[in-house]
């Protein structure tokens, strides 16, 4: 073999798993369920066309016993979680449950809030967190990204830099997220101000 004939087959080969990463991330977008929660729009400094979206109900707080009190102020609002399953074990001490817990994949299962966006329709709450898929639930699969030996956990649910157009209204704002069976999900636009702007 020739090393230009090397060069072309390593070379499909790199387009070949790149264009597999790039459905694998692409199948949310087609194929999965639409929810929408609630975001907060930060602004990035010195970027005018463009945000960061944070996400209020990524704060959680577990109906777990056997834990510590929160220390100094409560300085975010946290959503009450039930448990399903053994996600903080009770039986362990909560420095070492807290630390044990952290970088770990857990699911949120999301249930209609009673609140509407501004286009009317249904915004969506985490109501139930396990380390399994729930059967019959909209499952988000997640990571947690902090946790205190409260029971207080912080995980990471897709967002990041959000592109909106210059003096577009950031005013209760909600993510859209296409949620898989699996639990995988993906930010696939915004609404802002009774509008939608899907991100291409």
């Amino acid at each position: 073999m020739t090393l230009r004939a090397r060069i072309i087959g390593a070379g499909g080969v790199v387009l070949a798993a790149a264009t597999g990463v790039w459905l694998f991330l692409q199948w949310p977008r087609w194929y999965g369920t639409e929810v929408l929660l609630p975001i907060d729009v930060i602004a990035q400094p010195g970027v005018s066309a463009s945000a960061m979206a944070s996400y209020p109900d990524s704060h959680l707080q577990l109906d777990v016993a056997h834990t510590l009190a929160a220390a100094g102020p409560a300085d975010v609002a946290r959503v009450d979680v039930r448990s399903i399953g053994v996600v903080w074990d009770s039986r362990r001490e909560p420095r070492d449950e807290a630390a044990r817990i952290r970088n770990r994949t857990v699911y949120l299962q999301l249930k209609p809030s009673g609140k509407v966006a501004s286009t009317g329709e249904p915004l969506w709450r985490p109501a139930s967190i396990s380390t399994t898929r729930v059967a019959d639930a909209i499952n988000l699969r997640v990571r947690v990204i902090g946790a205190n030996p409260a029971g207080q956990l912080d995980v990471d649910i897709a967002g990041g830099r959000l592109p909106l157009a210059a003096g577009q209204s950031r005013q209760r704002a909600a993510a859209i997220l296409k949620v898989l069976p699996s639990g995988r999900h993906a930010l696939v636009g915004i609404i802002t101000n009774g509008g939608r702007s899907p991100f291409h």
